[in-house]
């Protein structure tokens, strides 16, 4: 189609000037925006280079400080770098130059590094030179060290070079890199080492060899002692004999007529007599208690009896009736104790002779007090006291205080040091209060054990000992964590004329099982590292014919499939806690003579807080001394497995709280305890105040009913 704009030269003069106009200012438009751009673009880069240019010095700054640290490290190490790439020379790090003795500036040369290897290692060093361009390992590192002469002191200095050749694949070579160390201070520290190593070994000789003159003269010391003791003791028992001819002589002598002057000196001879029987006997406990052979008996005594018949004999010997003895026995100590009575009264009888040698005159009182779970008897008297310089020599053989009113030959000074070796043989200990011119109280503390005769209403309830057949021995390995349930089981056995052996988790019975050969285990199910049942299956997977011994099982959870559970685990058969006498020995007769099927019964019912038949069925089985620590130990681990359980029970373990909770009704069980049993058997929602305060009334009846309060268990 046609163009229908005008052209340019047909528009009137005054449309082109327009027009021009028009296109001037687009061009001058344009031009003042490229111009605008330009300059923003040229800012743009002007940035750039400036932010290039920091970083750049950045970069410089970072470089310089990683090679100034390098630098310093070298230098604390004493360490310089080396490299040589392929075609290129040696280039090493400044710190060469310091190692080297060389100034620190100067350019580093090959040439006279090797001119200040030490001239006796300079051969050794080109040797290795040599080995490490052509034999050595490539691409590893290879260690190498030498003295070196320092070229500015020419001190001699130990380096090591640790020196790596690279290769490529080919085996053509690229590099040598690595460090050279001043090691100097470091073979130093190593030569006194050794030589501290080498003076060790040598005192330890010298102390071998001491050590052994040290047990020959120990060795000699005893040997000595003993002969001493020997001949101590020979020559009491030789004196004794006519000794005590004298004195039957002199008291012989004593009923025929004598005048005033003959029976003065009958009476001075008698006494004397009597003053030397004494020396002898202490002379022969001395000996005895120096061979450990002070023999205890203990039997149930009537300790207000005992004391009170002591103090009323020396009442009656005091014959110028220069003191005044009293006796006092505190209410909260038990009727009856288990104690050696001749050892007690020994010591009651040396103290308050003391008391009135060495303090005539005045008051003497005698007390027996409980404290804690001991017997404390205490002699004080109103004598002149002891000072405290003199102190340190009581309790010691043939020691005499020079402060004493008597005459020192009256004394060998032997008695309170058998005092204190009679308490000590009766796990007991002994001491003094006094102050000098306040009297002196001498006392003494031995365990407490309080008797107590139980007997049930109707003496049929009292079960008598059961009995297995005596036709073979029986050897039973006894698998319990608690101590108090070992104690029951032992003492059940002990009756029962059964020999046993006591470990205290499965991974242990499976072990002795292992190693030893027995007719039967007693396996308590839940115990630690391995319980009853796993320790059970392993058992049974044992070659022939470990894997065949008799397993019966005991448990507090008698529960509907609890006898599934345990049989079929490879148990022979199981008995409930509490453990009862004729049971358990109806169960070792069954698992030992044949007879394994057996029925069990579990009782459910509301009970008080003991069962007093079923605690006397426990204590007809045991001795008394046993019967009591084992209701000492209950107290014990009671009050342990509460505070276990109270402690899950916040953390919210419930495994922990169910472990605490069976070893609670196993030792309930044991005891009689019924109803602290019923709130943890299996099944039962724990509480654990509940549980914790019903352990405290059980606690509390056991120490009132048996005369336990603050007993601890003591060592069988």
């Amino acid at each position: 189609m046609p163009d229908t704009d005008p052209k340019f030269e047909d528009l009137p003069p005054d449309q082109q000037i327009a027009l021009l106009k028009r296109r001037l200012e687009r061009a001058e438009k344009s031009r003042q925006e490229a111009e605008t751009l330009l300059e923003k673009r040229a800012r743009e880069l002007h940035r750039i280079n400036r932010d290039l240019h920091q970083h750049e010095q950045e970069l410089q700054q970072r470089l310089n400080r990683i090679n100034l640290q390098l630098l310093a490290a070298q230098r604390i190490a004493k360490i310089a770098t080396v490299y040589r790439a392929r075609g290129s020379k040696f280039h090493f790090s400044s710190e060469i130059n310091r190692i080297w003795g060389y100034p620190i500036d100067s350019e580093p040369d090959p040439y006279r590094i090797m001119a200040c290897v030490h001239p006796l290692d300079r051969k050794r060093v080109q040797r290795q030179e040599f080995d490490f361009y052509t034999t050595l390992a490539p691409n590893e590192s290879h260690g190498f060290e030498h003295r070196i002469v320092r070229h500015s002191d020419r001190k001699v200095r130990w380096v090591r070079w640790t020196l790596r050749r690279d290769t490529d694949e080919l085996g053509r070579f690229i590099c040598v890199r690595g460090t050279v160390q001043d090691i100097t201070d470091q073979r130093f520290s190593e030569r006194q080492a050794r030589a501290m190593r080498l003076l060790a070994e040598r005192r330890v000789r010298e102390l071998s060899q001491l050590t052994k003159e040290l047990e020959q003269s120990n060795a000699r010391a005893e040997q000595a002692s003993r002969s001493k003791s020997q001949f101590l003791a020979m020559m009491s028992h030789d004196i004794r004999t006519p000794m005590n001819g004298v004195l039957g002589m002199l008291a012989n002598l004593a009923e025929t007529e004598l005048n005033p002057s003959q029976r003065r000196q009958l009476e001075i001879a008698r006494r004397s007599g009597g003053q030397l029987n004494v020396l002898l006997n202490d002379i022969i406990e001395i000996v005895r208690a120096e061979a450990g052979k002070i023999e205890l008996q203990p039997e149930p005594v009537s300790l207000r009896q005992t004391v009170q018949g002591i103090v009323d004999f020396w009442r009656e010997s005091d014959k110028s009736q220069s003191a005044t003895l009293q006796c006092n026995i505190a209410e909260d100590l038990p009727e009856t104790i288990l104690i050696d009575p001749t050892r007690l009264r020994q010591l009651i009888d040396n103290l308050v002779s003391n008391a009135l040698k060495y303090a005539p005159g005045g008051l003497i009182r005698v007390s027996a007090l409980k404290k804690g779970s001991r017997l404390r008897i205490e002699v004080q008297d109103s004598g002149p006291g002891i000072a405290e310089t003199e102190l340190s020599r009581l309790f010691v053989d043939f020691s005499r205080l020079s402060t004493m009113t008597i005459d020192p030959g009256q004394s060998a000074g032997l008695g309170l040091a058998i005092c204190r070796r009679l308490v000590e043989a009766m796990d007991g200990r002994i001491g003094l209060d006094s102050r000098l011119g306040k009297g002196c109280t001498f006392w003494f503390e031995l365990p407490l054990i309080g008797v107590v005769s139980f007997q049930s209403g109707n003496s049929a309830d009292v079960a008598t000992p059961a009995e297995l057949p005596d036709d073979r021995s029986v050897k039973v390995l006894i698998a319990e964590d608690v101590l108090t349930n070992q104690q029951v089981l032992a003492g059940m056995l002990d009756t029962l004329g059964v020999n046993y052996e006591i470990v205290s988790d499965g991974a242990d019975a499976l072990e002795a099982v292992k190693n030893s050969a027995f007719d039967l285990v007693l396996m308590d199910v839940s115990m630690p590292v391995l319980d009853g049942i796993e320790a059970t299956k392993a058992i049974r997977a044992l070659p022939s014919p470990a894997c065949e011994v008799p397993i019966i099982g005991v448990t507090a959870h008698v529960l509907h499939g609890t006898e599934e559970e345990l049989l079929s685990a490879g148990m022979n058969d199981y008995v409930a806690k509490p453990v009862d006498m004729h049971g358990l020995a109806a169960a070792i007769s069954r698992a030992t003579y044949g007879d394994i099927h057996t029925a069990h019964a579990r009782v459910d019912e509301p009970l008080p807080l003991m069962d007093a038949a079923a605690t006397a069925d426990l204590f007809s089985a045991l001795s008394q001394d046993r019967r009591n620590a084992i209701l000492a130990q209950s107290i014990e681990d009671m009050d342990r497995l509460c505070a276990d359980l109270d402690n899950a029970s916040q953390s919210g373990d419930t495994q922990a709280m169910a472990r605490a909770a069976h070893s609670l009704k196993g030792i309930a069980g044991n005891i009689g305890a019924i109803q602290l049993s019923a709130l943890v058997a299996e099944g039962v929602k724990l509480d654990a105040e509940k549980i914790k305060k019903t352990a405290a009334d059980t606690a509390e009846d056991i120490r009132g009913r048996f005369g336990l309060e603050g007993e601890t268990p003591e060592a069988q």
